[in-house]
């Protein structure tokens, strides 16, 4: 998690903190946490060249999401641009 929100910090154009969020006792806040838990230990990856074959398509890739997302100041700049 701190990868993506180092991508988001940059879209955002101010810092962010990934930070663990504690188990719950409910068995969906357990599966997230335990996934959670997971991505920190191992990390994810993914063939994204394998699935843009498989789809016939370009994937958008976190730091071009977070670009298009980020909040737009008056000026026309994203977050991102003015920092």
């Amino acid at each position: 998690m701190p990868q993506a929100a180092e991508v988001l910090k940059e879209a955002l154009g101010r810092r962010l903190r990934s930070r663990r969020r504690q188990s719950s006792r409910s068995a969906v806040q357990r599966d997230t946490a335990v996934m959670l838990e997971w991505f920190e230990r191992v990390g994810y990856s993914a063939d994204i060249a394998g699935l843009e074959r498989e789809f016939g398509g370009a994937l958008t890739k976190l730091p071009d999401w977070a670009r298009r997302h980020a909040p737009v100041a008056p000026d026309g700049q994203t977050q991102g641009q003015l920092a």
